[in-house]
């Protein structure tokens, strides 16, 4: 009798562990310090404002200069 029921609590264990981990994974984000996000369009910025490199080549379907 014992044994069976170890066999029904190891999918139950295993459904628990899965449920714990589902809700981790689907929490939503912390969100992100202001000096965090300053510092990160800061360096979008920057990386727009470097021209691209030499091997590097438009697609023919960009958008023509404004």
């Amino acid at each position: 009798m014992s044994n069976v029921l170890l066999w029904l609590v190891i999918p139950l264990v295993a459904l628990v562990i899965g449920i714990v981990w589902a809700y981790f994974l689907s929490r939503p984000p912390r969100p992100a310090a202001m000096q965090d996000s300053m510092d990160s369009f800061s360096r979008f910025r920057s990386a727009l404002a470097t021209p691209p490199a030499s091997g590097a080549k438009r697609s023919k379907h960009a958008l023509p200069p404004e």
